[in-house]
């Protein structure tokens, strides 16, 4: 779902599908703010000086003290807007290219205590970026090769850009020249003697997916899922002198000391001799946990990021065998949080069930860990018992009673994949994927038993339980409610097929709310289960896969789009006021009373605040016209849909204007009722580029950025 989006430059990790929320709402009402996050993962690149090593990671910049490499330790997080995607060390200074959000400079001079001196937003996607001297080169994807001066650290500036082919996906600068590795669109060689006026040389063509470059003398070492090898003694004549066909798809290159180190993607990492560039030849290979994304190479050890698990660091002074020495790990993907009892229980896929202790919002403290068998999905909390969705593991059964050493009680393996679990009475009810609802007797928890199933016309994905009845978000079936007066023979009552892809419900009083997928949030009267009726439905943008309700308000974890806060007080025309582009992939959100937010962001659990969680009817800071909301998908191609909600009828006029302010196309224009209004553009005819979309009213305008990408 989405323009792909791959990592890195010297060596793109992973390729990772991604929609890129470039800007956040544009209005006032936008408070979320970030307070803390835990359970880092998405480790993408790493530089190592001295003792530390210098991590970007999808939330920012982890420094990792490996002064003893078999045990390296937590010096530092810092958070970081955007999706971290490359680093750069040079001297007492951190560069790194912060996707959406653009170049960051940071003062490491001391590594504990890392801050951020200036920024630069780019104008489509930072993926990569080298420092030489005063100059940070950087691949922007579309947006071409920028040159910025970062001196001072504290302003940097543009110098200049060029517009190349292809989506630019790494840089690498040597002796006045860049090397852009931009996909299909080949291999770029840049004269950038003269900074401010960068000119091309030559470009190599590929027929692949260039991702990664490194140069070692006269030779280009080319990533493009197998190695490529040029000279490049002539700029103007480049030659192809090897193709090398690694164990793996290779996404990212180092070429060092006659050798190459090549990420070989889940397979691990590969080393070959490069003495003769034209007879590149296997020496030594190493497995990884997860995916391996970049490599760094300090003496006779290799630094290895290794994208959901961390950093592994790996002995090479035989370097036909590396040898795994010590790992600084992560803890897998937070999909699901349950709060009880000021404990936050976080279901993190092959890392099981981890509570964490909230008493102090800005720092939580993980205080209890249970490796589950399976992939934990979610998590629902009773008592001292929690109940895991462990994917094929079925349900898992912990005592919880003691957060520091959890304890195993029982389980049973339903035979689908078990995505959703609810305990109502002596039951839990599961909702089991393509295997429907299984429902599980658990009156004694140590010996958990079958006492039912039914069989859904979809794959159940979510289930909540209120008085006889069993409501289940049934993916592309979406509504189906069961009737469960007798667990043992569950039994049809009524349903309602949703346009979108039903992830996940709650049910309060005589309304059920639902994530729908890409079609949003929707309101369901439930008065009558046999005969439900959609109330209303809102699509802010993105994937909607987690719904909490709090008092007036629904807070919709939409993956790559983030969170929103849905005031829902008008519940035939509920409107978005608040959102927050996580970093991650928003999976699962819980918010309190008092207005702070948790996010199961994939990557990590983000801590959020929203101050305006007790506003009442007269909340002046809902629009007195619309909001408009981001378009989805962004980047595009060709077509996106622009979204916008009127809070009164008014006489409006939708336009989408280039990057020189001229008028491409009006999309509406005229009067329209109140309420969620959504308008396709497809942008077939134009080219690639930036466009803005904006809306107007008599006494309001706002615009969006949207990046077409073809």
């Amino acid at each position: 779902m989405g323009q792909e989006v791959p990592m890195k430059y010297k060596g793109i990790g992973i390729v990772v599908a991604a929609v890129i929320m470039i800007a956040s709402l544009a209005t006032a009402q936008d408070q979320l703010t970030y307070v803390s996050s835990t359970f880092w993962t998405g480790a993408r690149d790493v530089e190592v000086v001295g003792n530390n090593a210098f991590c970007i990671y999808e939330n920012g910049l982890v420094v990792i003290d490996v002064s003893n490499p078999a045990a390296p330790s937590l010096l530092k997080q810092l958070y970081l807007d955007g999706n971290g995607r490359d680093i750069e060390v040079n001297g007492a200074l951190a560069y790194v290219a912060g996707g959406p959000a653009g170049l960051y400079v940071i003062s490491i001079a001391n590594p504990a205590t890392p801050v951020v001196l200036g920024r630069y937003d780019t104008p489509i996607y930072a993926l990569a970026l080298d420092v030489v001297g005063n100059y940070a080169f950087i691949a922007d994807m579309a947006g071409g090769l920028l040159i910025v001066n970062v001196s001072p650290p504290t302003n940097p500036t543009l110098v200049s850009t060029l517009a190349l082919d292809g989506y630019c996906k790494g840089v690498l600068v040597m002796d006045n020249k860049a090397y852009v590795v931009a996909g299909y669109g080949g291999v770029h060689i840049v004269d950038v003697t003269t900074p401010a006026t960068p000119s091309l040389i030559n470009t190599i063509p590929m027929q692949s997916d260039a991702r990664g470059i490194s140069v070692s003398g006269d030779y280009a070492y080319v990533a493009d899922g197998r190695i490529k090898v040029f000279n490049i003694a002539d700029p103007l004549n480049p030659s192809l002198v090897a193709d090398y066909g690694p164990m793996g798809s290779v996404s990212f290159v180092r070429a060092s000391g006659g050798f190459a180190y090549a990420t070989i993607s889940a397979n691990g990492i590969e080393i070959l001799d490069i003495s003769n560039p034209e007879n590149p030849m296997h020496l030594g290979d190493a497995r990884i946990g997860d995916i391996a994304t970049s490599i760094f190479v300090a003496n006779s050890h290799a630094f290895v990021t290794d994208y959901l698990e961390g950093l592994k660091v790996y002995d090479i002074s035989d370097i036909s065998e590396p040898t795994i020495i010590g790992a600084y790990t992560g803890v897998g993907n937070s999909t699901g949080v349950f709060f009880s009892d000021q404990l936050v229980y976080a279901a993190t896929g092959w890392s099981g069930l981890i509570a964490i202790d909230l008493r102090v919002f800005e720092d939580p403290e993980t205080i209890g860990m249970f490796d589950t068998p399976g992939l934990a999905n979610n998590v629902f909390v009773e008592s001292d018992m929690a109940f895991v969705a462990d994917g094929r593991a079925g349900v898992q059964i912990i005592n919880v009673s003691s957060p520091e050493s959890f304890e195993f009680v029982g389980s049973f393996d339903t035979p689908g994949i078990a995505c959703g679990v609810f305990k109502a009475g002596d039951f839990a009810y599961v909702a089991d994927n393509d295997m429907g609802l299984q429902i599980i007797d658990v009156s004694d928890p140590a010996m958990p038993t079958l006492a039912g199933t039914y069989n859904t016309m979809g794959a159940a994905w979510s289930v909540a339980v209120a008085g006889n009845y069993a409501y289940i978000a049934d993916w592309q079936n979406g509504l189906e409610i069961v009737d469960i007066s007798n667990p043992v023979n569950p039994s049809y009552v009524g349903n309602y097929n949703t346009v979108g892809f039903a992830a996940h419900i709650v049910v309060s009083g005589n309304r059920a709310y639902l994530a729908d997928g890409v079609n949003g949030f929707s309101i369901f009267d439930i008065t009558s289960p046999q005969n439900p009726v959609l109330i209303s439905s809102v699509d802010p943008g993105g994937d909607a896969r987690r719904i909490f309700i709090n008092g007036n308000f629904a807070y919709l974890a939409a993956k790559e789009a983030g969170v929103f806060v849905i005031d829902i007080r008008n519940e035939s025309s509920p409107i978005v006021i608040a959102r927050f582009d996580t970093p991650g992939s928003a999976e699962g959100v819980f918010a309190s009373d008092d207005g702070h937010i948790l996010v199961a962001d994939r990557f990590s659990v983000i801590g959020l605040f929203w101050p305006n969680v007790g506003i009442d009817d007269d909340y002046a800071q809902i629009p007195s016209d619309f909001v408009l909301h981001q378009n989805y998908p962004n980047p595009f191609n060709p077509a996106t849909v622009i979204r916008y909600s009127l809070i009164n009828p008014a006489e409006v006029k939708l336009t989408i204007f280039n990057i020189m302010g001229q008028r491409v196309a009006t999309l509406a224009e005229g009067l329209q009722q109140a309420g969620a209004h959504a308008i396709r553009w497809d942008a077939g005819d134009v080219a690639s580029g930036i466009y803005f979309a904006r809306l107007e009213t008599k006494d309001q305008k706002q615009s969006i950025k949207m990046v077409l990408l073809k």
